[in-house]
This record gives structure tokens, C-alpha cells and sequence, in this order.
């Protein structure tokens, strides 16, 4: 599934159940990259709230 992986990357990822929807928030880089802003990644990923999509009323239900 994808794009093929490239040589010398890295990825870091995050996966979030929501209901039945999956959330992922990924990123891809350079080893050096990706591991230089590994923290700001994970405290960005710690920040993040999300809301049950079940309960969110469409526009359409209204």
C-alpha cells in the first residue's frame, strides 16, 4: 500500500481509533531530520484532542 520506501528514511507515526475511523499523523524524512524533531513530533501528537465523529451531527441530519 503506497508509495515504494525510500532509501535512508525514516518515518514516525501515530495511529488514533476513533470510532470507526482510523487517524494517522505521520512523518517522513531523513534519519537526521526525523530524529531531531522527534520530540516537537511527539509533543505536537500529545496536544492534539479529538472528538467522537459518531455524535457530530452532519448537515444533512439537521
Amino acid at each position: 500500500m503506497g508509495a515504494e520506501p525510500k532509501e535512508d528514511s525514516r518515518m514516525l507515526a501515530l495511529a488514533v481509533p476513533i470510532s470507526r475511523n482510523l487517524v494517522t499523523i505521520k512523518m517522513v524524512g531523513s534519519p537526521a531530520d526525523v530524529d531531531a524533531e522527534r520530540q516537537r513530533f511527539l509533543d505536537y501528537c500529545k496536544g492534539l484532542r479529538f472528538s467522537d465523529v459518531d455524535v457530530i451531527e452532519s448537515p444533512e441530519a439537521k
